[in-house]
């Protein structure tokens, strides 16, 4: 084969493909994944997805920016599920821009690595053991028991609540957008069918209440921070 196929060995954790033009980028979030617990296997065209398919790979999901995956297929999604992979497919798409290719999710890739971390986890159903817990300045977040502490003192949140407080503190100092919390916490605090510009005003009611809720065991609580004009941003 033309290309190189970069494979991890170790068989205990799932495993992500990733796809990518831009050898930099590549390789700093395949190193950003594996330091999460994952496995991955690079490649530079979703062509060599295909290749690496029929070499035996079978990964949790594939993950791909939308330049490589356009320029080397008119529907990179058909030719995956043709070959028999059932598994999610997430584009990393520009900031904002929602996925067009059918059967498809998409994250935008300028989000911290942290982040497109806990979407990978969400979308395979797989949660790892680096995934299970943090903490941001006086902030405890324990994913497994869906538990929010601050200063010590425990919140009690929503689940959408709860995923956009993860969400927003994982990619701490980061503004992470109106649409990007959507696709997070969509089936959480979204009625079916919601389009146009209505899912922003949805976001920012579930933000103030989150807020509210910070503020009640914490008036000086000022950490959720909202960008006007893009979404929120958790302040470190």
């Amino acid at each position: 084969m033309a290309e190189a196929l970069k494979h991890e060995t170790v068989c205990s954790a799932p495993q992500i493909a990733l796809v990518d033009d831009v050898p930099l980028f590549l390789d700093t979030l395949a190193a950003n994944i594996r330091g999460g617990g994952y496995r991955v296997a690079t490649f530079t065209t979703t062509k060599a997805i295909l290749a690496g398919w029929f070499e035996g790979m079978r990964p949790a999901a594939v993950l791909v920016e939308l330049r490589a995956a356009m320029r080397d297929h008119g529907s990179m999604t058909r030719a995956l599920r043709s070959i028999g992979y059932t598994g999610p497919i997430v584009l990393m798409t520009p900031e904002g821009a929602p996925s067009t290719e059918t059967g498809t999710d998409a994250i935008a890739k300028t989000l911290p690595p942290a982040v497109i971390l806990r979407h990978l986890a969400r979308v395979t159903g797989e949660t790892l053991p680096s995934l299970r817990g943090f903490h941001v300045g006086p902030l405890d977040v324990d994913e497994t028991a869906g538990r929010v502490l601050w200063r010590g003192r425990a919140l009690t949140l929503s689940r959408g609540e709860f995923a956009i407080a993860t969400l927003l503190s994982a990619g701490a100092g980061v503004t992470v957008s109106y649409r990007e919390i959507f696709r997070a916490v969509q089936d959480d605090l979204f009625a079916p069918g919601t389009t146009g510009e209505g899912y922003r005003m949805i976001v920012r009611a579930a933000a103030e209440r989150l807020r509210q809720k910070f503020l009640v065991v914490d008036q000086s609580f000022s950490s959720l921070e909202h960008q006007a004009g893009l979404g929120y941003r958790w302040r470190p």
